[in-house]
């Protein structure tokens, strides 16, 4: 049986793209080395890149300690990167000194970085509790590096800091330090978004319990203003925040740390609904602390992926220092199932995830080490079953599968550009029907004797042509 599959992209970074629709069709099951057909109805695509064994998220990641990058790392806290000009640079927050860290990956975020520190800008990043969330963004042709931080407890100022590196990511920039936005305290994590041709921000404020939506109108030339949003859904300690789009319905997650302390058993996951727009009033509650998984968690991510909806969240109670799967099992108006995948990678005050990228049929993730400065990657493994791995065709070949089993196959179009999007489909792949026509059984000529093949259900082809179960 075919099923069809079509997702009506939407994109908010700028509102006057044109979106492609996305869609393939393949069967449902097939049986062990068969080809599968993949019939491509995607229309407006520029570019596709089809995986055949893309990682399962249920399966347990693996992960690799990349160390300390040139030495430059002190208590690294968040980890955004971008891609430009066929390589891709990240930037790290150092908490303690107050700088910035670029890293030049190359060709590939596989590859290991070469580290530069571009300093504090002249004090405008603040060292100890004023340097925490980043993300970078491009806007007007220009590249920016967006910072929070800074908390009148700890002796700083709450900050939003605006790094402007020009036309090229790597000029060292030009920073602006915009102070006590929108009641800020201790901002800590940041989630920088665009909506109808204008940008704006979020952020948490862990002393405060409260949230703060920034709005940069639509070029950052002008000066941002912030609207501080109140304790909404029970913030306590807020500390990431994760955005995602539920079938049009904007929903924001929201890790609650419980206190300061690291060592607290306040610890939380709050959801707030915004319905169809970010800019709107949201609603919120709290899923408490599912089977009591939740150690100070430092930053949440989600992935849809396959029919699944599956959240990753970092523990940085020292007690833990561990990584926790949340299952929504395909709802996320619903409190999730916790269990934990365990400390991998080295991992010391985890303290962020960063966005997803996928090498291969791999799945990746980076996530900073506070206590050690260190970054840990995170993998998602894919499968080796498929005849081929990956394809750039518009309408691949048939591909067959080796091994009996559920495997993901995932079609991604317009790869690196703001229309980018992707949908996967699942295919089962059965072993072989077992035929068990009974014991030897001895019988002389012209004597009827009666052969079933004992697997109702199934089709059956017998050498005569018949294709009943039995044979008389």
């Amino acid at each position: 049986m075919l099923t069809k599959i079509v997702l009506f992209v939407q994109c908010i970074l700028i509102s006057a793209l044109t979106y492609a629709q996305i869609g393939f069709l393949t069967p449902d099951t097939v049986c062990l080395n068969t080809p599968v057909t993949i019939n491509n109805t995607t229309s407006g695509a520029t570019t596709y890149y089809w995986n055949f064994c893309v990682a399962d998220i249920n399966a347990a990641p693996v992960a690799v300690n990349l160390g300390d990058p040139g030495g430059q790392l002190n208590a690294p806290v968040f980890l955004d990167y971008v891609y430009t000009n066929n390589n891709y640079y990240g930037f790290v927050t150092n908490y303690n000194s107050g700088n910035l860290v670029r890293l030049d990956f190359g060709n590939s975020l596989l590859n290991t970085p070469v580290a530069t520190n571009l300093g504090n800008y002249g004090g405008v990043l603040q060292s100890g509790t004023a340097t925490e969330g980043v993300q970078v963004v491009q806007n007007e042709g220009k590249w920016y590096v967006f910072i929070v931080g800074g908390t009148t407890i700890g002796g700083t100022i709450p900050r939003l800091v605006k790094i402007e590196l020009g036309t090229s990511i790597i000029n060292p920039g030009v920073a602006t330090g915009y102070d006590n936005l929108g009641n800020m305290d201790q901002p800590v994590d940041l989630h920088v978004f665009n909506e109808n041709g204008n940008w704006y921000g979020f952020t948490v404020n862990a002393e405060n319990n409260t949230i703060t939506r920034f709005n940069f109108t639509n070029s950052f030339n002008n000066t941002p203003t912030g609207l501080n949003l109140g304790n909404v859904g029970s913030l306590a300690y807020p500390t990431g925040i994760y955005a995602v789009n539920d079938n049009g319905f904007w929903r924001v997650f929201i890790t609650n740390g419980g206190d300061n302390r690291r060592d607290g058993t306040n610890s939380s996951l709050t959801r707030l609904d915004f319905g169809s727009s970010l800019l709107n009033t949201p609603t919120g509650v709290n899923l408490g602390n599912p089977g009591g998984q939740l150690h100070h968690p430092r930053d949440f991510t989600i992935m849809k992926f396959c029919g699944q909806i599956i959240g990753f969240a970092v523990n940085g109670n020292p007690s833990y220092n561990n990584i926790v799967r949340l299952n929504f099992n395909n709802d996320l108006t619903t409190a999730p199932t916790i269990t934990t995948v365990g400390n991998i990678g080295n991992l010391d005050f985890p303290h962020s995830i960063s966005k997803l990228f996928r090498v291969n049929d791999n799945v990746y993730a980076f996530i900073t080490n506070v206590a050690n400065n260190t970054i840990t990657r995170l993998q998602f493994q894919g499968c080796t079953n498929a005849s081929v791995s990956s394809s750039t065709l518009q309408n691949p070949a048939p591909v067959t599968y080796n091994t009996p089993g559920t495997y993901n196959i995932n079609l991604t179009i317009d790869d690196g550009l703001p229309t980018q999007t992707s949908i996967c489909r699942q295919v089962v792949v059965l072993p072989p029907p077992k035929v068990q026509l009974g014991a030897d059984t001895a019988v002389c000529s012209f004597t009827n004797f009666i052969l079933n093949a004992g697997n109702p259900g199934a089709t059956y082809l017998w050498q005569d042509g018949s294709t009943n179960q039995t044979l008389q």
